[in-house]
């Protein structure tokens, strides 16, 4: 179907394909995947990795699962798609079923979107609509937590780090109030963050639309944590000034962080959630934004005096990729990978302690592990690259994200795996 020799691929690859971070790659071949099974990636050399990154984050269940597999093959033999504009399909109900039966804090309406970043860009226009169809005009701002960063669909709401791209680039939503968050749980730092943040609250509170963060850890941005006591005191004084609560949990929804949906740890009911790359177990692109029905009602009348919302995105609801969802719940419930994730989770805590010295402190919950790599002089996230590129050489995929490196591989990777892969996380920390 395609040229299988590796030279010709790689010049190919040279030539014509613009990856999103090739320049970050420097002189390195480019690591072409040519097939994967369960917690491995193999490339066209025949080289094995296991995956420590789960293709940012998307893959749930490891790859090739044969359940969810067998669920797009029958899905493809029906149909593979059809709009949701006009009709609809038996995946994108049962699913959104599913998901309204799972969802705890009464999110009953289910909104498909293309991908996680399109969910919540979806979710913070529904906000600001909402406001004003409820008689709250001037609520227009949106605030979000220090680091977060919710796709470049939706724009980077408190994101503040040098980024040509987005410095020139910028978006609606570059002026978002940015509400300090700590990079880890607990201490000085939590209590100092937690204060500063309602304070700019109460200053912002007449104005503000709503709040939008990823809920316990913001992986993009090297897996800062924050702990489950500083977003309830946020979250709550929040709700009590009339701001809106968007949980974005694309990364940390799907049973990373040990529960299905991270706000569960949480216990703050949002009045909308979004999910993305990983609803779909990483087979195929699909975000959904979840909400109630008091939220919905906003939009049910379509007078040019009431909020309206017409998400013009072809493939929503794509039936392919709402099989696989189905299937992935179906995982969840017959591997009980909910309980493996928290076993893993154990698992971390006791490599990480055994490592040693030579390396940074090491942030994790559930499935998802940041190290910082401080950078001295160097330009911004270049140790963490030239981590990632050892790593590779030993064996692994690691996630380079900002001056941190992060793990965050399938859920129910093997303790045998995930002690190969930490370790040879911890050699290529200290081998660069």
């Amino acid at each position: 179907m395609y040229p299988r020799d590796p030279q010709e691929l790689i010049a190919f690859d040279a030539a014509h394909l613009w990856r999103p971070e090739a320049p970050a790659l420097g002189d390195l071949a480019p690591l072409i995947i040519d097939s994967a099974d369960g917690c491995w990636l193999v490339d066209v050399h025949g080289n094995r990795y296991i995956d420590g990154a789960s293709s940012r984050g998307a893959i749930v269940h490891g790859h090739r699962h044969p359940w969810i597999d067998l669920a797009v093959r029958d899905q493809l033999a029906r149909v593979a798609h059809t709009s949701l504009f006009g009709s609809t399909h038996p995946p994108a109900i049962l699913l959104a079923h599913r998901l309204a039966n799972l969802a705890p804090w009464g999110l009953e309406r289910v909104l498909f979107a293309p991908s996680g970043s399109a969910a919540v860009q979806m979710a913070l226009k529904m906000a600001v609509q909402y406001q004003r169809a409820t008689g709250a005009t001037g609520r227009t701002l949106l605030a979000g937590l220090q680091g977060g960063e919710h796709g470049d669909v939706a724009g980077r709401v408190g994101d503040r780090t040098p980024d040509p791209f987005h410095a020139i680039c910028r978006g609606p939503l570059s002026d978002a109030i940015v509400l300090p968050a700590p990079r880890q749980p607990g201490g000085d730092e939590e209590r100092a963050c937690t204060e500063a943040a309602l304070e700019l609250l109460e200053r912002h509170a007449v104005t503000l639309a709503a709040v939008v963060f990823e809920p316990l850890v913001q992986v993009p941005s090297g897996a800062r944590m924050h702990g489950p006591a500083y977003l309830r005191a946020v979250l709550h004084r929040a709700r009590e000034l009339g701001v809106l609560l968007v949980a974005d949990e694309s990364w940390v929804g799907c049973g990373r962080t040990g529960t299905l949906f991270a706000m569960e740890q949480v216990g703050v009911a949002p009045d909308l959630l979004c999910l993305g790359r990983g609803l779909a177990a990483g087979v195929l692109p699909l975000g959904a934004t979840l909400t109630t029905a008091e939220v919905q009602a906003a939009f049910a009348d379509s007078s040019p005096a009431r909020a309206r919302l017409i998400p013009d995105f072809a493939h929503v609801g794509h039936p392919l990729a709402c099989a696989a969802a189905l299937a992935s719940l179906d995982v969840f419930d017959n591997e009980q990978s909910l309980e493996r994730v928290r076993r893993g989770e154990r698992h971390l805590a006791r490599l990480f302690g055994e490592a040693g010295g030579g390396i940074g402190p090491a942030r994790h919950r559930g499935m998802l592990v940041g190290v910082d790599l401080p950078d001295g002089e160097e330009v911004p996230g270049a140790r963490a690259t030239k981590v990632a590129q050892v790593a590779r050489e030993l064996g692994a995929v690691v996630l380079p994200a900002r001056e941190s490196v992060v793990l965050c591989p399938p859920l129910g990777i093997p303790d045998e795996q995930l002690t190969a892969l930490v370790r040879i996380l911890i050699r290529a920390i200290r081998r660069e």
